[in-house]
């Protein structure tokens, strides 16, 4: 799964059916919040500043940005991650 790292942020996320990017959690290691699963149940024992999305139902990039705006850079470094990615595999040959 794709790790995109933007200043002391970081999402692991991973690439949907249709090709978009899909957030598993963000890890903030400037926060001092306590870990919790979107929006708000609490993971004892998490690290402080991890926020986790609904295994379920993982948002796609474009929904995240509307949740959780205050990690607007750390979204478009995940853009720009997944255009690399996609790219790459294109060129690869591995994508349709």
């Amino acid at each position: 799964m794709p790790v995109t790292i933007s200043a002391s942020t970081r999402a692991v996320w991973k690439i949907g059916a249709q090709g978009q990017a899909r957030i598993l959690f963000v890890d903030d290691s400037a926060s001092s919040a306590p870990a919790r699963r979107w929006p708000d149940t609490a993971m004892p024992g998490g690290r402080p500043g991890h926020l986790a999305f609904d295994p379920n139902d993982y948002p796609t990039l474009s929904h995240v940005r509307t949740l959780v705006p205050e990690y607007a850079a750390l979204w478009d470094a995940v853009a720009e991650d997944l255009v690399t990615i996609g790219a790459a595999e294109s060129a690869a040959g591995t994508r349709d």
